[in-house]
């Protein structure tokens, strides 16, 4: 049964799974009890009670025990499961109804199941402020409308999924308690027993080792390791950092096949099916590979004298063959591009075209993920920069952009890299500044792509993961500015002209942190787990800045995206001020401003090192500071889409069709032929803070004003677009700006009039104190 909007209102899942949880708990710590009290009381008496039968009584309570301890395990695994759907779904339920009454109050029409139309006749959406619309064309309100579908039934789709998700993982766990009560194994579509998966394992390897395996048998055998291998659930949990079990039966058949292929027959297995054009039964191959290989992955087995015995995955469960090739220290040396590669990497070449048949995003956490970037971190350290190496059939750097293409799109073992220091240093780095002479990082832009769209999940743990592994990006890129200005020594190219894709996936990952590393609190940001620390000038945050404007696409991106964080500010700072008139919160004005002042002055810093540098590639920087603001500009009035992240202000994302956006960029720079002396820098950007201050107050009522300034507002009482008020005074930003600040001082009878002076003062110390 699927859930749809009218059931979300008002539901709370969390609530109920919460309830059936802790319900569990209770029969599960008094079952506990009374199986320990039986098997206490059986062998306390074994001092005393001697013969067969009171050896088989005890033989006995300590079976039941362990019976018990198997069903205990069982029933904690279903109060985890609805603990886990649970608060997953109570996220997606708020997220969705949220969602769709947003754009309900926008006046579209929103189906049960998400579906967002547009209703005959209409022309436009609503604007920032009330009463205000934004005149659309059909096809432009028929493309935001697609949008506004993709996003309401994509959670609603969540919703749904984290609800069959824990039926089936509920009903699995009651299926297999009935089927170990029948004496059944519990395999569900598992067909080998416990005892015999080995050896068919054995006998399947054999056959690929030999390579006598016909692609019927191939596929056969595929579909078993399918079969054997992670569910969607499992990597699901995985992916939130739980561990997994497979049967006994699944690891036995896995491990025995694997080691028996060997490293040669599973090459050649998945070459003949790639070769034939089955993608998905050699995807199978790899995908139970990465299974064995992942320490996250365990099962419980029996050791040689008849006890438990728990097993895991790891790198040494999989075919030395393998994990050989992917921990060799491989030596450079000079070569011919005749019979032999100057690294010895045929065997890594080829192995890494296997691993890449596999599907990436069903390996989170493999060992054989982290070999990978490991050892490409280390081929790009010792290849240096530009320096075109041979390995077989191609360069040590064309391995090092297959190796990442493979492992790259693993969470867990990029965090890994990122969240630790050393690692940092030893495999990221050298990945970063590698020559990418076929996709200009691209792979490395892959790598973290995910980022930025986990930064706000409302999955506790993914949105933790995400702030992990942007705070060490973040530290990366900030304690190595002057080495990423100038990749291959003093005056020479940047990261932005050698790697430009991989700069735009730097400026990607961290634009949802931009206020975190301007200062905003914590729990007024959206983000999570973002660990951030600067001096009083900001020059770890000014470096990041510089360091992305070495890319005009990434500049452009970022600025964009920090502008709009800046606009969230000044909203917020409106809102403090409405909400409690006595004492507005400064600390959100001063972080705006500091905001403002790291995209100049990371601007002016970028472009005075570009000068210094004769070997700069102009194609990749901007001419001067005012081309490129007009690139954020043009960024923000042509669609570019944004996720609010300060808190007491969120809303869906958003995209430059509306004014604020527009707005967030009004005469923010000194246009280029415009004398100094003749317009103020301030007076520019002060007219742009209070249209709008004026804006976000608008919203909480109408604004007050003398007829003296009714050219400023339309006939419903609300204020009119900047560019209106610019045009009916020619031009002038200072008569708009005094113009606007006398509104706002005499705004219900003057309350704001000290503390908009505040504000400036704030915003101008937080954008004075950058360096």
């Amino acid at each position: 049964m699927t859930v749809g909007l009218a059931a979300m209102r008002g539901f709370h899942p969390e609530a109920t799974t919460g309830a059936v949880a802790g319900a569990i708990d209770a029969l599960v710590a008094a079952f506990s009890a009374q199986m320990n009290d039986m098997y206490v009381k059986v062998d306390a008496s074994q001092d005393n009670w001697k013969g067969a039968a009171a050896t088989a009584a005890n033989q006995r309570a300590l079976g039941e025990r362990l019976a018990g301890n198997t069903l205990i395990g069982e029933l904690d695994d279903i109060a985890a499961a609805y603990r886990k759907h649970g608060s997953a779904m109570d996220g997606y339920c708020s997220a969705a109804v949220k969602a769709a009454d947003d754009y309900l109050r926008q006046g579209f029409d929103v189906a049960d199941d998400g579906t967002v139309t547009v209703p005959a006749g209409k022309k436009d959406i609503p604007g920032a402020v009330p009463g205000q619309t934004i005149p659309m064309s059909a096809q432009q309100l028929a493309t935001y409308a697609v949008e506004a579908s993709t996003r309401v039934k994509g959670l609603v789709n969540q919703f749904n999924a984290e609800d069959l998700a824990l039926a089936q993982a509920a009903g699995q766990e009651l299926l297999d308690m009935v089927q170990k009560a029948a004496g059944e194994q519990g395999l569900g579509s598992w067909t080998m027993d416990t005892i015999d998966s080995g050896n068919t394992g054995v006998q399947d390897g054999l056959l690929v080792a030999d390579r006598n395996a016909t692609p019927a048998q191939m596929r056969l055998i595929a579909d078993r390791l399918a079969e054997a291998g992670l569910t969607a659930q499992d990597i699901a949990d995985i992916n939130s950092g739980k561990k997994v079990d497979l049967t006994e039966a699944q690891f036995a058949y896995l491990h025995s096949f694997y080691n028996t292929a060997g490293k040669d027959g599973l090459v050649w297995m998945t070459e003949q099916m790639s070769t034939n054009g089955d993608t998905v039964h050699a995807a199978s191959v790899v995908n139970g590979l990465n299974t064995l290989a992942n320490p996250n992955v365990g099962a419980t087995g029996v050791g040689p004298t008849g006890n438990p015995m728990q097993l895991q995955g790891g790198l040494n469960q999989i075919p030395s063959g393998i994990s050989n090739v992917l921990t060799r220290d491989y030596s450079l040396r000079d070569g011919n591009r005749t019979h032999h590669s100057n690294i010895d990497g045929a065997e890594l070449k080829q192995v890494t075209s296997m691993l890449a048949l596999g599907d990436k995003m069903t390996a989170p956490g493999s060992d054989i993920n982290r070999e990978l970037l490991q050892t490409a971190g280390d081929l790009a350290d010792k290849s240096g920069h530009f320096v075109s190496r041979e390995n077989e059939d191609g360069s040590v750097s064309d391995l090092v952009q297959s190796m990442v293409e493979t492992a790259g799109e693993d969470k867990i073992a990029v965090t890994e890299v990122l969240a630790d220091p050393s690692k940092r240093e030893d495999i990221f780095g050298p990945l970063l500044t590698n020559e990418y002479s076929k996709d200009d990082g691209a792979a490395v832009q892959d790598m973290l792509g995910w980022i930025e769209g986990d930064a706000t999940s409302p999955d506790t743990a993914v949105a933790d993961r995400a702030g992990a592994a942007a705070s060490g990006l973040a530290d990366y890129v900030a304690g190595h500015k002057d080495e990423l200005l100038n990749v291959n020594g003093a005056y020479s190219e940047s990261i932005g002209a050698t790697n430009p894709r991989a700069t735009q996936g730097i400026a990607s990952a961290l634009s949802p942190y931009i206020a975190d590393m301007a200062g905003v609190a914590d729990e007024k940001t959206a983000t999570r787990n973002f660990t951030w620390s600067d001096d009083f000038e900001h020059s770890k945050a000014l470096s990041i800045f510089t360091v992305m404007d070495t890319d005009k696409d990434a500049a452009t991106y970022f600025n964009a995206q920090a502008f709009m964080t800046t606009s969230e500010l000044q909203q917020a700072w409106a809102n403090s001020a409405v909400a409690n008139p006595g004492e507005p919160n400064g600390e959100l004005a001063s972080r705006a401003g500091v905001i403002r002042g790291l995209i100049d002055q990371g601007l002016t810093a970028e472009a005075e090192e570009r000068g210094k540098d004769a070997k700069a590639h102009g194609a990749n920087s901007f001419a001067n500071k005012g081309e490129a603001y007009d690139g954020i500009k043009s960024a923000l009035s042509t669609g570019m889409k944004y996720t609010p992240v300060v808190k007491d202000v969120w809303a869906p994302a958003v995209d430059a069709y509306n004014t604020v956006a527009k707005n967030s960029i009004v005469g923010v720079y000194l246009p280029p032929d415009t004398p100094a002396t003749t317009v103020s820098y301030d007076t520019y950007d002060a007219s742009r803070q209070n249209y709008q201050i004026a804006q976000a107050l608008q919203s909480h009522g109408a604004l007050d004003h003398s007829p003296t300034y009714n050219y400023m507002f339309n006939g419903d009482g609300t204020l009119k677009s900047y560019d209106e008020l610019l045009a009916a005074k020619n031009g002038d930003n200072h008569t708009v700006n005094s113009n606007l600040t006398n509104v706002l001082n005499n705004h219900r009878g003057g309350i704001f009039h000290d503390h908009l002076q505040d504000y400036h003062i704030q915003y101008g110390q937080g954008l004075g104190s950058v360096r």
